[in-house]
């Protein structure tokens, strides 16, 4: 090999290590917008939209569902975990339901909620299950669904399995800050 391709070989080299170097240091923390048109089509409702924050504070994590209409935030589903940790739960206290938010699924008002998560890779992937009460036009289900967050460069990748649903839904969001 000559001197110049040898050259060319270790820049190459060291511009791939950055590169992979960059993306490791991605985390799930942050504001993400979604991207409806990147994931499954789940026909979104006109002028509606999401937001997806996952905050870290001393190993908690605040994971919100910010909904809006119209540019305001009419919804926001929060869940406060430790992965790892024990299980916690809320009432539902209103009848929007965050995993269902494009169709006419309800949540029971006064139930409990019951959610815990896990890392897969720490900071990178993030497993919650979620156990509740939904009402739908055949009466009311006990529904558990399992997401995974996962960045994967500037985007995180949800992909939501539910005991009611044979194929999992994926949504994607792009990194807002």
């Amino acid at each position: 090999m000559t001197p110049q391709k040898t050259s060319y070989l270790i820049v190459f080299l060291l511009l791939l290590s950055n590169l992979s170097c960059s993306d490791s240091n991605k985390t799930i923390y942050g504001l993400w917008k979604f991207m409806p048109k990147e994931g499954t089509d789940i026909v979104t409702w006109r002028y509606k939209h999401q937001e997806l924050e996952i905050i870290n504070n001393q190993g908690e994590l605040a994971v919100l569902q910010k909904f809006y209409y119209r540019k305001k935030v009419a919804y926001v589903d929060s869940m406060i975990i430790s992965p790892g940790g024990e299980p916690r739960t809320s009432i539902q206290k209103t009848q929007n339901w965050a995993g269902n938010w494009y169709m006419g699924v309800l949540s029971q008002v006064g139930y409990e909620k019951k959610f815990h998560g896990i890392w897969k890779e720490e900071h990178k992937v993030l497993l919650i299950e979620r156990a509740e009460v939904v009402q739908t036009s055949q009466g009311e289900i006990d529904l558990n669904t399992t997401r995974e967050f996962r960045v994967d460069g500037d985007k995180v990748i949800v992909l939501e399995t539910r005991s009611t649903r044979p194929t999992p839904i994926t949504l994607v969001f792009e990194k807002q800050s």
